[in-house]
């Protein structure tokens, strides 16, 4: 029985995919690039998340430190979806303290300018918005 709110967890998730709302007033949390970008055979971009305010905030998350993600591109001026960059498997609730912050990684597009989004709210039942970074251009390999 076990598998069924998992299953509904992760179909609403999927459905409610990725809100274009902005970032809740209410939730004062920032998601910025920290200005690295790492090569490889799978470049990575490096992104801090910090909680800016005097209570909790909440997020999805496959631990305390890896935040579900979206990938968008810039194209002629208008943001295009690339990425859900993990699937629900797993997915928990997680909580960032007030004045706390961490790091974590994404996969970069060389060659195109992104951002990264993660859904952030005030309250374990409050509504979940898109908080996004700010652009970042990738060099090209």
């Amino acid at each position: 029985m076990t598998r069924i709110p998992l299953l509904l967890t992760f179909l609403a998730l999927a459905a409610g995919g990725c809100t274009r709302q902005g970032s809740d007033p209410g939730v004062p949390v920032e998601l910025e690039f920290t200005g690295r970008l790492l090569g490889g055979d799978r470049p990575e971009v490096e992104f801090e998340v910090r909680n800016t305010g005097a209570s909790m905030a909440y997020f999805w998350g496959y631990g305390p430190e890896a935040p579900q993600t979206w990938r968008e591109r810039q194209v002629e001026g208008t943001w295009e979806e690339v990425a859900w960059d993990w699937c629900g498997a797993g997915l928990e609730l997680q909580r960032l303290g007030p004045g706390k912050s961490f790091v974590f990684r994404a996969s970069a597009d060389p060659g195109q300018t992104m951002r990264i989004g993660s859904r952030f709210a005030a309250s374990r039942n409050g509504e979940f918005l898109t908080h996004w970074s700010n652009p970042v251009p990738c060099p090209a390999e």
